[in-house]
């Protein structure tokens, strides 16, 4: 039960965070893809079949994370710089997201943990990808809008 309450807060404040967008810092934005990629890299790196599919999933995330990145959304409020997440990259992270708590949910043995770094690792690639999109986008709307 705890685990699921944890897990509507997650989504909860993801959501609004999304739709009201946040604080831009790079860090900021950097630093959420970068905590799934070591957590990735910690259950997927035991088996090198395993590690070669994570490889392949980051990579693919990272390259749909730059496409479809592009919907990110820098602004001012109340003279702060902000950014909204991309909604169709935060639906897909969201997706994987409870994917990976129903597989925790429903097995926990050596292919589901896999399984689940795989995602984790596909995830991390996903958000680099946005990542680089927000960063890229502010250091253009700050030089534009001094």
């Amino acid at each position: 039960m705890v685990y699921l309450v944890l897990l509507a807060v997650i989504i909860t404040i993801s959501a609004i965070r999304t739709t009201k967008g946040r604080k831009y810092s790079p860090l900021s934005v950097l630093s959420q893809p970068l905590i799934y990629l070591v957590l990735g890299g910690i259950l997927v790196f035991s088996n090198q079949a395993t590690l070669l599919m994570a490889f392949l999933g980051t990579i693919t995330g990272f390259v749909i994370g730059i496409i479809f990145g592009r919907g990110v959304l820098i602004f001012r409020n109340d003279g702060e710089l902000y950014y909204k997440r991309s909604i169709f990259v935060y639906l897909i992270w969201l997706s994987l997201y409870l994917l990976r708590a129903l597989i925790n949910i429903l097995s926990i043995n050596q292919t589901s943990i896999e399984v689940v770094g795989i995602l984790i690792m596909f995830s991390s690639g996903l958000l680099i990808g946005e990542s680089l999109n927000v960063i890229k986008k502010a250091r253009k709307y700050m030089s534009e809008n001094l």
